[in-house]
């Protein structure tokens, strides 16, 4: 008896052309979407992205399978049934002109003339509102020729403009040959290896292919770019992702309860006012130790973003690793940083503990001009090798910012445009904002709003920010997706956040920030992400009891500089004396 998965019977149905049994298994709902609802977004991020471009190869194929199936019962002369079909292609993309005008076609063929022109005014006015432009030439030739009542109108067999997933992960990673053999070496002496290189340089492809080609067991790390606002944020991160397969002893639980309470809420619920800050890094040294006994390799991204605490044990912790004498081959720890962005003198030391034999540090040079040429034509896009010259020198052959070109020319149909036509800027921010014009008005808020959160936002704190049904906001999140700016809910590069958090208009910053914060408050996260967004708001007087809140906090977390810092912030800015009287007997048990 031979099983077969609902995934590969809808395949088997494509490729047999069995239309009924297609749509009987998947007509492109989320809740239907493959493996919906699974994921491993926390502990195997290359997971995360492969089953993205699955999803993406299946909705492909069903856009395909409709499209296939409208132009056949159109050509028939099957009006009905060929409407339903590209009503049925246009709910998968609003946006898609080959829908658009599959159903103005059929309407004007069963005689609704005015129907068919009010649906084209309909989508003009929607495209305009979206995107700023008008539709394309093929659209407005097909009114043109309705208007004056010809009745031979030419089918167009173009298939959907969806953008292909090679540019979320191209397919050959080129240009660094001479890095991957670097990396060997290092791997081989036990070396823990730092890749170092500016925004959009390919370090975290680099990283994730090198450790997958070595073991199958990661410890997951990661910063975000805000993390320097909450103390030990970075750590409390990357502990939730991969503690649950390792063991402590009960005093290295309870120090991690300061951290991490919600891991651990009856230990956290006990602690003393006070901590002793040796025992604290001490315990997270107890995490480290744990994960490279049992991970095959650490992985760390965006090490520049660690806030000092975190930074801080980190730099405790390691030196202690590779001085530890093991029967067994500890796991070797692969990290990546922005050198420009690191803190004074970090970089120095570095190359001082380099220069010892610790470590090595793997610096990213951006692609030669024929590197780039092999990396294009690995996406297999139309007119794209002929574009190579003049990308290089958009991109300065930084990788991130050549995907962005490609991805603005592929949704402005300019693939094939002549070099001369190529309006593109040479500064990656101008790319990237050239991108989001063509965002719909809803998913540019949505966005907007990722941005703002200073970190990942839960969909249901997003949903109370844009007070927006839940079934609008869905379709917006699959317009960004598909537009391959965000995966998993958050943005697939720093630098496209970077650029929509800049290009956010500062009256609307403050609005948005007012409304995150009350989302915060009402859900209890952490208090001093909740202060910095009523500062980001200026709503200093809001911000300043969860400062005091969050103070507390870093006292029994050992970290008395920063509660110093921010009581006296409190005291010397607050209107309110109870709160400045708080912070002063704070201030006393520092003395």
């Amino acid at each position: 008896l031979k099983v077969i998965s609902d995934l590969q019977a809808f395949k088997q149905a494509v490729t047999a052309k069995d239309f009924a049994r297609t749509l009987e298994l998947y007509q492109g709902q989320s809740e239907r979407q493959l493996l919906y609802n699974f994921s491993l977004r926390h502990v195997a991020n290359e997971f995360e992205t492969t089953l993205n471009e699955e999803r993406t190869k299946v909705d492909d194929l069903l856009s395909g399978l409709l499209l296939e199936r409208a132009i056949e019962f159109e050509a028939m002369g099957h009006y009905d049934v060929s409407l339903t079909l590209w009503q049925h292609l246009n709910k998968l993309d609003l946006l898609l002109e080959t829908a658009q005008r599959g159903i103005i076609r059929i309407k004007y063929r069963q005689g609704h003339i005015q129907e068919a022109l009010a649906q084209f005014e309909h989508f003009r006015r929607a495209l305009m509102q979206d995107t700023g432009e008008e539709p394309d030439a093929e659209t407005l030739d097909l009114i043109k020729e309705i208007q004056r009542s010809k009745p031979q109108i030419k089918i167009s067999t173009q298939n959907p403009s969806r953008l292909p997933s090679t540019l979320l992960r191209p397919p050959v990673m080129v240009g660094r040959e001479l890095e991957w053999a670097k990396m060997e070496a290092a791997w081989e002496k036990g070396q823990a290896i730092f890749i170092a290189g500016p925004a959009g340089s390919g370090k975290t492809r680099l990283m994730m292919d090198f450790a997958n080609s070595k073991g199958s067991k990661f410890a997951l790390g990661a910063a975000r770019p805000d993390d320097a606002s909450v103390p030990y944020s970075s750590f409390a991160r990357n502990f939730e992702r991969n503690y649950k397969e390792l063991e402590f002893e009960p005093w290295a639980i309870r120090e991690l309860a300061r951290i991490v309470p919600h891991i651990y809420p009856d230990e956290a619920n006990v602690l003393e006012s006070l901590a002793d800050p040796l025992m604290l890094i001490e315990a997270i040294y107890q995490f480290v130790r744990a994960c490279v006994n049992h991970f095959d390799c650490l992985v760390g991204e965006d090490i520049q973003f660690f806030d000092p605490a975190s930074m801080a044990a980190a730099n405790y912790s390691f030196p202690k690793i590779f001085e530890l004498n093991s029967p067994k081959r500890l796991a070797i720890s692969i990290t990546t940083f922005r050198p420009a962005e690191m803190p004074d003198g970090y970089v120095e030391t570095l190359r001082m503990i380099e220069q010892q034999g610790i470590i090595v540090i793997v610096e990213l040079e951006p692609l030669s001009e024929e590197n780039v040429q092999t990396m294009l034509e690995s996406l297999e896009l139309p007119n794209i090798e002929n574009l190579a010259p003049h990308i290089y020198k958009i991109s300065g052959g930084n990788p991130q910012l050549i995907l962005e070109a490609v991805k603005s020319l592929h949704e402005t149909g300019s693939l094939h445009s002549s070099p001369q036509r190529l309006e593109l800027s040479v500064k990656l921010e101008a790319v990237i904002q050239k991108r989001l014009t063509s965002l719909s008005k809803p998913a540019l808020e949505l966005a907007q709003t990722l941005a703002l959160f200073h970190h990942k936002a839960e969909p249901e704190l997003i949903l109370e920010v844009l007070e927006r049904d839940p079934f609008e906001v869905s379709k917006t999140y699959q317009e960004l997706e598909q537009a391959l700016m965000i995966q998993n809910g958050f943005f697939v590069h720093d630098l496209i956040y970077e650029v929509v958090r800049r290009s956010t208009p500062k009256l609307l910053q403050q609005i948005l920030y007012k409304r995150i914060a009350r989302v915060l408050e009402n859900h209890q996260t952490e208090a001093a992400r909740i202060a910095e967004h009523w500062f980001a708001a200026e709503e200093v007087q809001l911000a300043l009891p969860w400062r005091l809140k969050a103070a507390e906090l870093t006292i029994q977390q050992g970290l008395p500089e920063i509660a110093k810092e921010w009581l006296t912030e409190v005291q010397e800015k607050s209107e309110d004396s109870d709160l400045r009287e708080r912070a002063q007997v704070l201030l006393k048990t520092l003395e």
